[in-house]
């Protein structure tokens, strides 16, 4: 979900759900593990897609710097550069990394089998007990928060289903606009040149000898999301280390997400990427999925994969 870049409607599908809060954009994702993480959980950015032939600049440090010390006291960070230049070129470098336990998440809901699932469409914040275990860190405060959250991680399992929201680093992200909000506006090409972001989750291993590092080898990916700006070019290198191919036919019928009566299917809707929102408006012939990616492109797991077999890999 996204507060449009020009402005609110109240034609709008989530009107009244952007106009009475400041978050600029609301990540809802809700699945199964297919196995229990081993070892801690991490949710964050993994630049997977990057030239990693160049040293840190300076003014990138500074940027960062300024951006970890406005959520550091909010959420355990890990941050690392990655490594760069020849130490790029050794099996298994790091890769860069801002990522944090489960308290990335602003809510999560633990949802037993024998209970009706929270539907991702609907306003969540007062989600009925009957959905299950329900924690906000609105409610609870950071530390409360943090205790429940490392709770919930000692007892993932492959039974319940798991909703997990994001929005509290909209203010921090513009990602329509591919921006970092630090006091002023710093875009994101100064880092990210024409290359994506990664969200991830995924377990990290023990390590060896005291390994700190978050090694591609002491991981095993749960979810692995990339997107980008519409308001820079795709990287020429992506269509050699993926597949792009069509959204299954199923993501055109609607009925995973949010249905106006109308009969249209707007879960993600900017008023200027499929025209205006009316009662009236017959089913645009677009799927939501093309008008979404008039403001930020992104690839489906299930509509991506590399261009190697990836037979033994979880995202």
């Amino acid at each position: 979900l996204y507060r449009p870049l020009e402005g609110l409607d109240s034609r709008h599908p989530y009107y009244d759900y952007f106009s009475s809060r400041k978050r600029n954009w609301e990540f809802r994702v809700q699945g199964k593990f297919k196995k229990v993480p081993e070892g801690d959980l991490y949710v964050g950015i993994v630049l997977r897609d990057f030239d990693y032939d160049q040293p840190v600049a300076s003014s990138s440090v500074f940027a960062m710097n300024t951006a970890m010390s406005l959520i550091r006291y909010q959420y355990r960070i890990y941050f690392s550069w990655g490594a760069r230049c020849k130490e790029a070129l050794k099996p298994d470098a790091e890769l860069s990394t801002a990522v944090s336990d489960l308290t990335i998440f602003d809510q999560i809901i633990v949802t037993p089998p024998d209970r009706p699932l929270p539907r991702l469409t609907d306003d969540l914040d007062d989600v009925n007990v009957l959905h299950g275990l329900n924690i906000m860190r609105r409610d609870l405060g950071v530390a409360e928060y943090g205790r429940m959250c490392q709770e919930i991680l000692h007892t993932l399992n492959t039974e319940d289903t798991f909703t997990f929201r994001l929005w509290g680093l909209s203010q921090l992200l513009d990602a329509l606009n591919w921006q970092l909000k630090i006091g002023a506006r710093i875009s994101l090409d100064h880092f990210m040149k024409d290359f994506p972001i990664h969200f991830c989750m995924y377990g990290l291993d023990a390590g060896d000898n005291g390994e700190k590092r978050h090694l591609e080898k002491r991981k095993q990916y749960f979810f692995d999301f990339m997107g980008w700006s519409s308001l820079v070019n795709m990287s020429p290198s992506l269509p050699k280390r993926y597949a792009f191919v069509d959204a299954p036919d199923w993501i055109n019928t609607g009925q995973p997400w949010w249905r106006h009566p109308s009969g249209r299917s707007d879960s993600f809707h900017s008023l200027h990427s499929g025209g205006s929102f009316s009662l009236a408006d017959p089913p645009l012939p677009r799927p939501f999925w093309r008008r979404w990616m008039d403001r930020l492109r992104w690839v489906h797991s299930s509509t991506c994969a590399h261009a190697s077999p990836l037979e033994n890999q979880r995202f």
